[in-house]
């Protein structure tokens, strides 16, 4: 369910611990929702707390990955994001959401993807996962 809504070099910024991460750049192509051509960049602290002051509340809990992209010539931070109960499952090991996209195919509520624009200080871009699904085996 989509919803409407009313070039940075360097290391990334650091965040409120726990709950935000900026993901490296080679981590983009594997974002949902973005273009095979999109470029990528890293959002700097400035970006960033201009967004988390514009977030919208029903987004607040959830734990947030950031990326900057840049698609047809403008500047957005992408927002992947997943609730907390999700996130113990992706700490640590090979797939850190620290350095890693989370990539979930359903998950109801629990997942989104957004992006936000910094020149109109808003989120335009907000998608939910679809719902969780159950396919019960047949049995012969």
């Amino acid at each position: 369910m989509v919803f409407a809504l009313a070039e940075h070099a360097g290391a990334a910024p650091k965040l409120v611990p726990g709950h935000t991460t900026v993901l490296p750049l080679s981590e983009g192509p594997h974002l949902p929702e973005t273009s095979a051509t999109a470029y990528y960049w890293t959002p700097n602290a400035s970006d960033l707390r201009l967004l988390d002051a514009n977030l919208p509340k029903r987004l607040v809990p959830y734990y947030r990955q950031y990326l900057g992209i840049t698609e047809r010539g403008r500047r957005l931070i992408y927002i992947n994001g997943f609730s907390a109960g999700d996130a113990t499952q992706f700490t640590g090991g090979p797939y850190d959401w620290h350095r890693h996209a989370v990539v979930v195919e359903d998950g109801g509520d629990n997942f989104f993807h957004a992006t936000y624009d910094p020149a109109l200080r808003k989120v335009t871009r907000l998608l939910f996962n679809g719902p969780y699904s159950f396919v019960p085996k047949k049995h012969h």
